[in-house]
């Protein structure tokens, strides 16, 4: 019937689709006689027979004409969506039927300022003026209707009343899906033009008027190909329904329960008692178990039948060693000694071996499935918290083993470490004179200090000539690759997305005579370097402690030097950075580093090409991280001269504070563009310099410095960090022999990438000249060249080839690429061949594509959707690894999702793909947290400050990415980059409303504005930065205003020029606190989430998982979203809702964690645990006057009295539940009121100040903030941090392991 309905509607206008814009269903009834002025009441005249039988002659008539009617789709019901017409290109003709005059197609007309056109509409549209000769042809019948109106309105400047559309036929007023009018006049085919050139490839009948557009059409063909042969099939997304749909094996990631779905226990609800019929308190047998009648878990489910349920309820192994209070799991912690009257109880397992500690398990074999010959239960892949103790024990322990295994060890409450006993003598040294001899006893201590630090963080112990190498570690093992993310978190996720570093196969002694000459001294013409005079030095005085902490936050673990001390360990040694900060100042003052810091360790990648060629492979410098710190800070100091005295040519952008990468890209398309739109020529060379790091010269590096105006101080730093310094190479065979570097930077040190950008100025300023235009792009050593001319390009080449044999480069012509791009018809390449010593350049053809600093630059470039897919693929790789799920989580959060920004700014991918890896990772990401697939979106991707997840949404991502990046090209430090941004959003906004814009109206245009001089026209020539920031300001409600500097506003808030590196951040936070809060608002996912909120403690375990087991991570999140498998979970589910223990009313997560009965010892035993923390952290400054004893008249038990002087701190614990904020208001003005009257007592007793301090943590994990108060007058500001993680961690885990018990029946522990 659709087909014929179809058939039937596209024979009233000559058998073609009538396809037009959206229908409003106004103009659906058929018209045959006079229709009203107002068109809103029809009616119809009869039809007399002959007269239907002449129209059902016309209809099948022209059932079988080709003729397009150029207009939109049609979405009436009983219409089908096909697709577009295009524009008719009649092969032939058929004659008009002999009884109906058909009428003839119309022109459109301009009368009392009304434009009115006819449909069906002539395939060529011409001006209703009649001195105008504009005619106008398009291949949808809604372009060709815009393009008459934008030319009305900017040629003939008048700005019509209305525009309407009438029928060709009946005359009838139609609305805005002129294909949906059943007119019953034949209409008149459309006569096709004489000497039409048509498109000769199979499958296509189009004609053009000439014979560039038929080149233009051809090339379109071509185009469409690419990217079909270049489009790759997405995976679908693993949702419950797809999975089975398409039922594969699951994925096992680290974390995941591994114990198999059908022997998970059962879930028992309330054994009856034969007596009474009540639920009785035993725990069920065996045969309970497998009852299938026994086991209803809210409406008949059962967790053998549900995976998600098994993962949380799988009962804990007997091995388990249980202390109470319960220690934190990572690290493994000694009971804190306590004379409560609460009895504590160590118990010991009974299957352990008689000489094995019970703080120490054997660590099980790790394996993707469980063993067969081992029958005890195993639940996680990786060590639970027995098992993490077994990774403490391996051979080569891992570098994470201090904050995790030994932070809460090392860490006093007094901020101070083992380390710190070195800082007495540090700072009488750095006020010392600088003679020798203060140094030479500054080397002994700093020998001792790294000693020391290296046996407090128990590393092995690496001897003189080994490579302390690690073996490569397999993806697929799970502790070996939890253990290598700890310790470096790059070479992990390396290791897992493309495999192990392929060593190097080149011999020692190949390597040492290789590398001995890449380092041989080298010379440079130092009158290269012009001088300069008149600048401030940079400064070389002391930093001060927050300098040094923050420059340490900010580095990345990456691989340490010979000591083995990573960045991490330094954090965890020295929280405050007190000793740190006293070296790095006495090596300032001396303008020296002692000489183990001069020693490297250089690690060969591998790039690309003959891997036997030692060419082929980057050194990359593992110094020392306390090294590389005091380089860093020097570095800082220098970036931040180098900015603020313009010392730099403007076209240089690498290794500074900008986004330089992204401004180049820009501006280089910008360039084609102008060229292919102003019908001139732009050539383009990209070079490559040979080994540009490694053969730079030292005094290069010294003249830079010293003629550029920085200073002696820096003049003698740098000199002393280069004097001396040697490195060895590592091989497969070993290591070499120290080699002395004297030439060239160190890869990997901080302050080498800003020495080489001062060290290749002077040739990037010569190349640049004066030239108004963009002649040069630097970042770094990768150097793009611009001219107007081939002849041009060809000198700026030579030009730049000499200059860098001056400064004792060389470029390599066989990876250096052109391109020559011209305007002028045919609009296309030309092939110019450009060269370097006569060495041919490669030549970039239509659709070839360099890549420039991260992006495909090129003329008519496909985008891969390869690129998509492989990014997708990356992303799976790390959701299904055998990293901890916390572990997955970070890793998302920091190399997958930022990966992705550079190519959202460039707009290589719409939203909608985006979106598809949204919906593609999504469930992976609810697996990784052990969540349901009905589990609220907005706990994944809303704020860490409510709690959430803080995952990032690509496809917002995009839109906030389109906005940020054409704001920071408008608030450019680069005056050469505003100004041309601001030219060109000004001459796009031209090109939409076809006149010159104001600021305001530019700011419209940019806010995604519809209204004014935007509402009748489309479109704006070439798509670019700015409609992609429009596009995405629509969506987003971001408003822009060019009066004055440009701003941006959003949610309410205005940022402006100063805020330029803060527009992404800002926005997406809005978003993610929107989520957050829309979480918390839920009536039932939202109670626990409030509270969760209210402090970062709170969910401490989401970036690193310090203090949390496996099990405990499986249960928190279903837990605060209240997705748990209890029987009164959910008010809306049917069935038995009683405890099946205790037989209360409602079986609850709040009943079962706070109030059944059953498990009273266990609750006592979690808050004994957080009161033994808080004696802890009180030893140091305060008197434990009473800890759970009965004193004052109503012999009342406070958890702790502690007294310090006159100060007097009475303080009760307590666990309430996480039911919103007001629980534990209620909770803490409940204790208040308790202890007020002893308060009162004391303070007569001792007068001085006695207050009262509740100390609340909720059952599931939630920091009550008022906590802060007390635990700031405890200890320092470092140990307050260490104790909420402490507090957090012990409650969750206690609640699991009620919940498991009250689930399995199993004791998880005694309490």
């Amino acid at each position: 019937m659709r087909r014929t309905t179809r058939q039937t509607t596209a024979a009233t206008h000559s058998g073609s689709s009538q396809i037009a814009g959206p229908s409003t269903g106004q103009d659906d009834t058929m018209v045959t006689g006079r229709t009203s002025s107002t068109n809103t009441t029809t009616t119809p005249t009869p039809i007399p027979p002959e007269r239907r039988e002449t129209r059902d002659e016309g209809r099948a008539t022209n059932r079988h004409t080709e003729i397009s009617q150029i207009a939109g789709p049609s979405t009436r019901a009983d219409v089908p969506i096909d697709s577009p017409s295009r524009l008719p290109v009649p092969v032939r003709t058929t004659a008009a039927s002999p009884t109906v005059r058909a009428a003839a197609r119309k022109q459109p007309t301009l009368s009392n300022g009304v434009l009115c056109f006819f449909y069906p509409a002539p395939g060529t549209l011409k001006c209703p003026f009649n001195d105008c000769s504009a005619e106008f042809r398009a291949e949808v019948w809604t372009a060709a209707k815009q393009s008459v109106a934008r030319h009305v309105r900017s040629l003939h400047t008048l700005d019509p009343e209305a525009i309407h559309v009438d029928c060709t036929g009946c005359g009838v007023r139609l609305g805005l899906r002129p294909g949906s009018h059943k007119c019953t006049v034949q209409i008149a085919d459309d006569v096709a033009r004489a000497g039409r050139f048509a498109c000769t490839i199979d499958g296509c009948e189009k004609s053009y008027p000439s014979k560039q557009g038929l080149a233009n059409h051809t090339a379109n063909h071509r185009r469409q190909d690419a990217i079909a042969a270049a489009s790759v099939p997405m995976p679908r997304p693993a949702t419950r329904q797809n999975r089975r749909a398409n039922p594969e094996p699951a994925h096992h990631r680290g974390g995941d329960a591994r114990i198999p779905v059908a022997q998970a226990p059962a879930v028992p609800n309330p054994v009856a008692s034969p007596r009474t019929g009540a639920p009785s308190n035993r725990i069920p047998t065996t045969d309970d178990a497998i009852s299938p009648s026994a086991n209803p878990v809210a409406g008949g489910s059962s967790a053998a039948s549900n995976p998600s349920t098994a993962a949380i309820c799988t009962p804990p192994s007997t091995r388990r060693t249980i202390l109470t209070p319960r220690r934190s799991p990572r690290p493994r912690l000694r009971p804190a000694t306590t004379t409560s009257s609460h009895p504590i109880e160590v118990v010991g397992s009974p299957e352990l071996e008689p000489n094995v500690s019970p703080r120490r398990i054997a660590a099980p074999s790790h394996s993707s499935s469980p063993s067969s010959t081992d029958t005890s239960p195993i639940h996680d892949s990786e060590p639970d918290m027995e098992d993490e103790d077994a990774v403490d024990a391996s051979p080569m322990r891992s570098d994470d083993d201090l904050p995790t295994h030994g932070e809460a060890l090392i860490l006093s409450p007094d901020d101070t470490t083992p380390i710190h006993v070195f800082l007495p003598q540090l700072r009488a040294l750095a006020r010392a004179p600088t003679t020798g001899a203060t140094w030479d006893e500054f080397c002994e201590v700093m020998e001792g200090v790294t000693a020391l630090a290296a046996a407090t963080a128990k590393l092995p112990v690496r001897t003189e000539g080994s490579t302390n190498k690690r073996a490569a570690v397999d993806p697929a093992d799970t502790q070996g690759i939890q253990t290598l993310y700890r310790r470096n978190r790059r070479s992990a996720i390396r290791a897992i997305l493309s495999g192990a570093n392929v060593p190097c196969g080149a011999g020692i002694r190949d390597a040492t005579d290789h590398f001995t000459g890449v380092w041989s001294p080298s010379t440079c013409d130092a009158t290269i370097f012009p001088r300069t005079d008149g600048r401030t030095p940079v400064p070389t005085g002391p930093f001060s402690a927050c300098v040094v902490a923050k420059r340490l936050k900010k580095f990345e673990n990456t691989a340490p030097g010979d000591d083995g001390l990573t960045y991490h360990h330094w954090r965890r040694l020295d929280p405050s950075c007190s000793l740190l900060t006293e070296v790095i100042n006495t090596c300032l003052k001396h303008r020296r580093v002692p000489p183990a810091w001069k020693k490297a360790v250089t690690v060969l990648i591998f790039k690309k090409g003959d891997q036997s060629d030692l060419n082929n492979w980057r050194p990359i410098s593992l110094c020392r991280t306390i090294y590389k710190l005091y380089a860093g800070c020097i570095a800082g100091r220098l970036t931040d001269w180098i900015v603020s005295n313009s010392a730099l040519s403007p076209c240089q952008k690498g290794f500074l504070p900008a986004d330089g990468a992204f401004e180049h890209v820009h501006t280089l398309n910008r360039e084609l563009e102008k060229a292919r739109t102003g019908h001139s020529d732009k050539c383009v060379a990209w070079l490559d310099v040979s080994n540009a790091f490694g053969a730079i010269p030292h005094l290069a590096l010294e003249t830079a410095i010293e003629n550029c105006g920085a200073g002696e101080g820096l003049l003698q730093i740098v000199r002393d960090l280069y004097n001396g310094a040697t490195s060895s190479i590592i091989v497969a065979e070993g290591k070499t022999p120290d080699i002395p570097v004297q030439s060239g930077i160190r890869q990997g040190c901080p302050l080498s990438g800003i020495l080489f950008i001062m060290a290749i100025d002077p040739i990037v300023s010569a190349l640049q000249g004066q030239d108004a235009d963009h002649r040069v792009l630097a970042f770094a050593d990768d150097l793009c060249l611009l001219a107007d001319s081939a002849p041009a390009l060809q000198i700026k080449v030579e030009e730049a080839r000499a200059g860098l044999e001056r400064l004792g480069l060389k470029i390599n012509a066989s990876k250096c690429a052109s391109l020559h791009l011209s305007g002028r018809p045919p609009v296309g390449v030309r092939d110019s061949v450009f060269t370097i010593l006569g060495a041919p350049m490669k030549p970039l053809a239509e659709g070839d594509a360099a890549a420039f600093l991260g992006a495909q630059v090129g003329f008519h470039v496909i985008p891969h959707k390869s690129t998509l897919a492989d990014i997708t693929e990356l992303g799976l790789k790390i959701a299904r690894s055998k990293l901890a799920p916390w572990q997955r989580i970070d890793a998302l959060k920091t190399f997958f999702f930022p990966s992705a920004v550079h190519l959202q700014r460039m707009g290589t991918f719409a939203k909608t793909e985006w979106k598809t890896i949204d919906d593609i990772l999504r469930p992976e990401i609810k697996a990784t947290l052990n969540l349901p697939q009905e589990a609220s979106n907005e706990y994944i991707y809303g704020s860490t400050l409510r709690g959430c997840c803080g995952i990032t949404k690509l496809a917002e991502d995009s839109d906030i990415a389109a906005i940020d990046s054409a704001f920071k090209l408008l608030t450019s430090p680069d005056g050469r980059v505003t100004r041309e941004a601001v030219d060109h959003v000004r001459s796009t906004t031209c090109r939409r409303i076809g006149r010159t814009p104001s600021n305001s109206e530019v700011g419209s245009y940019l806010s995604g504005d519809n209204e004014g001089p935007f509402r009748e026209t489309r479109g704006s020539g070439v798509a670019s930065v700015w409609s992609q920031a429009r596009n995405a300001s629509g969506r987003l409600t971001a408003s822009w205003s060019l009066d004055g500097p440009p701003s941006i506003s959003h949610a309410g808030t205005t940022l402006r020029a100063k805020q330029r590196r803060e527009v992404m951040k800002t926005m997406r936070d809005h978003y993610r606190i929107t989520r957050g809060q829309a979480l918390i608002d839920k009536p039932d996912q939202g109670r626990a989430m409030e509270c969760a909120a209210a402090h970062a403690a709170s969910s401490h375990f989401l970036r690193a998982g310090d203090f949390c087991r496996f099990a405990d991570w499986r249960f928190v999140h279903r837990a605060r979203l209240n997705l748990v498998p209890l029987n009164g979970s959910s008010s809306w589910r049917t069935g038995d809702r009683r405890c099946r223990r205790c037989g209360n009313n409602i079986e609850s997560l709040a009943h079962v964690v706070n109030h059944c009965m059953r498990y009273t010892s266990l609750y006592m035993a979690r808050h004994n645990s957080l009161v033994a923390r808080l004696k802890k952290a009180a030893a140091g400054k305060f008197e434990v006057v009473s800890e759970n004893q009965a004193i004052g008249v109503q012999r009342l038990r406070p958890d702790l009295v502690l007294r310090k002087g006159t100060t007097t701190l009475i303080i009760d614990a307590t666990v309430p539940f996480d039911n919103r904020i007001k629980a534990f208001e209620e909770a803490a003005a409940e204790k208040r009121a308790k202890y007020e009257d002893l308060r009162k007592e004391i303070a007569n007793d001792h007068p001085g100040e006695v207050t009262v301090f509740p100390f609340i943590v909720g059952s599931l994990g939630s920091w009550d903030p008022t906590n802060d108060v007390l635990v700031r007058q405890l200890c320092s500001r470092s140990y307050v941090k260490l104790l909420r993680k402490l507090c957090v961690s012990e409650v969750i885990g206690y609640s699991r392991d009620v919940f498991t018990e009250h689930i399995s029946g199993v004791r998880a522990r005694h309490g």
